[in-house]
């Protein structure tokens, strides 16, 4: 019951503090030096960017250790570096960051930099979604829809999609996924779709993924697996793990096209550098194969062994079945 207080207390403590986004505030003397940092990540220049950001971070600004989660996590001028990621993350999310929240959420979800915890996810996404940030909205909502680390409650996802206001930027993916799943709404499968493809067509990698799916699996009358091969590929160039593990199933089936071992080889291991569970096991199985790779027990071992670390089971049963 003490440990349960804490908890709540924690929570409304940090939704006090949470912010959409996570702006400092105006007239505050780190302004002018965060405006400077933001200019140079924009331009690339990510060294430069990184020590301003680090020197704002030891004034506990929150946006700039958020931003140093982004260049720790993604290797920008450094190396890849989760634990590191991990720990700026955090420290923004202390600070009040909702933006950071669901950075750390998803830290939490993939494993990537802590342990793997959907209780720590849920938490962090619950606080950035409560204080109004729409990206944490929609992705926890999403989360309730498909299952996976929560279990699928329409009710949930629904009490979430009703944060989002009228004039947000993201009510048009609201009403896209409440006529998809028939979310206080009837199911219009074609309507939804379009919506989708429209939303896809930003390069919103969320709702790219939402599209690719629905095309292989006919969603509206409109399978597709050429489209949703082209569309995982837009999706995996712009950094997307799994886009990334999706196109390597593709290729390595020969889905939507030509079979190609080694480049569905190439797309597992860019999605399993990041932290993608299945796309470990999938790297693991192919390395003790040889398929699209040079045969490596060891190798294929070691990618089982992580992705059975991340909670993946089948992966779990194939080191079991090697004993």
């Amino acid at each position: 019951m003490r440990m349960l207080m804490k908890y709540r207390v924690l929570f409304l403590v940090l939704l006090l503090l949470a912010v959409v986004g996570c702006k400092q505030g105006k007239g505050s003397l780190s302004d002018s030096s965060y405006g400077e940092a933001v200019s140079l990540f924009n331009q690339k220049q990510y060294t430069k960017a990184r020590l301003l950001f680090e020197e704002l971070a030891e004034q506990n600004h929150a946006e700039a250790n958020n931003y140093l989660g982004k260049i720790y996590k993604y290797g920008l001028g450094v190396d890849r570096d989760y634990k590191i990621s991990f720990q700026y993350y955090k420290k923004s999310s202390e600070l009040g960051c909702a933006a950071a929240m669901t950075n750390l959420g998803s830290m939490y979800l993939s494993g990537s930099g802590v342990e793997k915890s959907c209780k720590e996810y849920v938490k962090w996404y619950s606080i950035s979604a409560e204080s109004g940030f729409p990206l944490a909205i929609i992705n926890l909502a999403l989360s309730y829809i498909e299952g996976g680390c929560v279990s699928v409650d329409y009710s949930k996802a629904e009490y979430y999609l009703d944060k989002i206001d009228k004039e947000s930027d993201y009510y048009n993916k609201k009403i896209a996924l409440e006529k998809l799943y028939g979310l206080g709404r009837n199911i219009d499968s074609t309507s939804a779709l379009k919506m989708i493809e429209q939303i896809a067509a930003q390069d919103d990698i969320q709702f790219m993924l939402i599209f690719a799916k629905c095309l292989r699996n006919g969603v509206g009358k409109r399978k597709n697996l050429e489209q949703a091969r082209e569309v995982y590929i837009r999706a995996s160039l712009l950094g997307s793990a799994t886009a990334q593990y999706n196109l390597a199933v593709m290729i390595f089936y020969g889905h939507g096209g030509d079979q190609d071992y080694q480049e569905a080889f190439k797309w597992a291991m860019a999605s399993a550098v990041q932290n993608d569970d299945k796309a470990q096991e999938m790297v693991g199985v192919m390395y003790l194969k040889g398929l699209g790779v040079e045969k490596d027990r060891k190798e294929g071992i070691a990618w089982l062994v992580k992705s059975s670390q991340r909670g993946n089971a089948r992966a779990s049963s194939i080191l079991k079945s090697m004993q």
